[in-house]
């Protein structure tokens, strides 16, 4: 985490491939090369960012130009961001996937709209409908067991490097929290206290058929 106040440094990049695709972004680092670097090793090896339209055209391209376009002390996270969007207000780059910075009063327009649009009726009734959805699904899977199963085995089969691509992406995002939730301590419908690292194993054990034989 950066330290504030510190420098900002607001930076565009561009292909000269004869187009017009432009990206702006920011950063808190000691220089925009430095920046360039983390954004070449995303687009090579964090699968999870990818599918944004930068990452996309950098894989098709990763010979790109860029350029410091200002600096601007910031006391804060907040502030960067809106450094970066009145470059992106200025410039309006077409891979930017999102607003850098969204004001309040912005979001509680954004939210009246949103509260009067037919979408938000439809939402507020399939939250009125979740409850018995929800039994509906965990009877249907219930009910489905064996063919979900056979199709999931399936898909893995089929699709053994992209599962492992996409696991490998989550595990270099999340390391530190599915470290902390696999040490936790959870006690089974069974009785018995177990780390949650070691709750699919249990449950294929002995005592633990055992109690589901019981309770059937």
């Amino acid at each position: 985490m950066p330290k504030y106040p510190c420098t900002a440094r607001a930076y565009k990049i561009w292909w000269d491939d004869g187009g017009n695709d432009l990206y702006v972004g920011s950063t808190v680092q000691a220089t925009v090369a430095t920046r360039m670097s983390h954004h070449r090793n995303s687009c090579r090896n964090n699968p999870s960012k990818q599918k944004y339209k930068i990452y996309v055209k950098m894989a098709q391209n990763i010979d790109f130009q860029y350029v410091c376009l200002g600096t601007r002390v910031v006391d804060s996270k907040d502030e960067q961001r809106m450094f970066e969007q009145e470059w992106i207000d200025g410039l309006k780059p077409n891979l930017n996937h999102k607003r850098a910075y969204t004001s309040p009063e912005m979001k509680k327009e954004w939210q009246k709209i949103y509260d009067c649009s037919p979408g938000r009726r439809i939402a507020q009734k399939k939250q009125r409908e979740k409850p018995s959805r929800i039994l509906w699904v965990k009877k249907w899977i219930e009910d489905n067991k064996e063919e979900i199963s056979t199709k999931s085995k399936l898909y893995q089969e089929k699709n053994k490097e992209i599962i492992k691509i996409q696991r490998k992406g989550y595990w270099e995002e999340n390391r530190e929290k599915i470290l902390k939730r696999n040490k936790e301590k959870i006690t089974c419908e069974c009785g018995k206290t177990i780390s949650f690292a070691s709750l699919s194993r249990h449950k294929k054990s002995e005592k633990h058929r055992k109690f589901s034989d019981l309770s059937r």
